[in-house]
C-alpha cells in the first residue's frame, strides 16, 4: 500500500496539449464559418524522404503540434518500422495527449530494439509509474537498479525504487545525486529539479492528506515525458 505522498506522483507525468483548429471565412457569406480542408496527408508525404518526414515531426512536436507530429511518424515508421528513435518520440507523443497504452507499446518497440537506451528505459517505466503499476515499473527499471555507479540513470532508477518503498528523502538524496553527473539533457534535468521540488513540498504537507491530491494533479505537465523535444 503507498502512502499518500507516493499516489500523489503519479498524476506527475504528462503534458496538457491545447488543440487549435484553423478556420476560414467563406467568402460568400460573413455569416459562416468554415473548417479548412485538409490535404490529404499521404498525398502530401509521397514525396518526403525519410530525414523530411523525421525532421517534420520534430518540427511540429516542438511547435506543439502533436497531432501533426504522430502522422509524420506514423508515416516514417511505415518504411522504418524498427527505428527505435522514431518509436520512442511516437510513444512520448501518445503520452502527452494521455494516451497511455499506444505510448506504451510504442516505448516497449523502442526498448525492444534498443535495450542499451537508458532514457527509453527510464522513460517507459515512468509511464508505468504513471498508472500505478509498480510490477512492471520495478522491472523494467530493475537492470538500471543495478547498473554502473557512474551511471545518473542508476541513481534515477534508485530513486524511484525509495518513493515506492515509501522513502521520499531517499528519493531526493538519489535523484539530487543524479544531477551530479552528465545527463546531458537540458529538459530532463529541468524536470528532475521540478520533481524533487514537488516531493520536497508533498513531504512537507503530508499531515495536509486528502486535501492536496488536487494540487497534485494541477503539476501533470512537467515530468518527464517532454525531454526528447529539447
Amino acid at each position: 500500500m503507498f502512502s499518500f505522498l507516493v499516489k500523489n506522483f503519479i498524476f506527475f507525468l504528462f503534458c496538457q496539449i491545447q488543440l487549435t483548429c484553423t478556420v476560414n471565412y467563406c467568402s460568400l457569406s460573413p455569416l459562416f464559418l468554415v473548417i479548412s480542408k485538409p490535404v490529404e496527408f499521404e498525398q502530401m508525404t509521397n514525396d518526403l524522404t525519410q530525414r523530411e518526414l523525421f525532421h517534420f515531426a520534430l518540427y511540429a512536436s516542438k511547435n506543439q503540434r502533436t497531432d501533426d507530429s504522430i502522422k509524420y511518424l506514423k508515416a516514417f515508421l511505415k518504411n522504418e518500422p524498427n527505428n527505435a528513435e522514431a518509436l520512442f518520440l511516437l510513444g512520448s507523443e501518445y503520452a502527452e495527449i494521455s494516451m497511455v497504452d499506444e505510448a506504451k507499446e510504442e516505448l516497449s518497440k523502442a526498448l525492444e530494439i534498443a535495450p542499451q537506451a537508458d532514457l527509453v528505459r527510464f522513460q517507459l517505466a515512468m509511464l508505468h509509474f504513471s498508472t500505478n503499476d509498480i510490477e512492471h515499473t520495478q522491472s523494467i527499471l530493475e537492470p538500471l537498479a543495478t547498473a554502473s555507479t557512474d551511471n545518473p540513470y542508476q541513481n534515477l532508477a534508485t530513486g524511484v525504487f525509495s518513493l515506492i518503498e515509501n522513502n521520499p528523502d531517499q528519493a531526493i538524496e538519489n535523484f539530487e545525486l543524479a544531477l551530479t553527473k552528465e545527463l546531458n539533457n537540458p529538459a530532463l534535468v529541468a524536470n528532475i529539479e521540478s520533481f524533487i521540488k514537488n516531493i520536497k513540498s508533498r513531504n512537507q504537507q503530508d499531515s495536509a492528506g486528502e486535501e492536496t491530491a488536487g494540487d497534485a494533479e494541477k503539476q501533470a505537465g512537467e515530468m518527464f515525458l517532454s525531454v526528447y523535444k529539447n
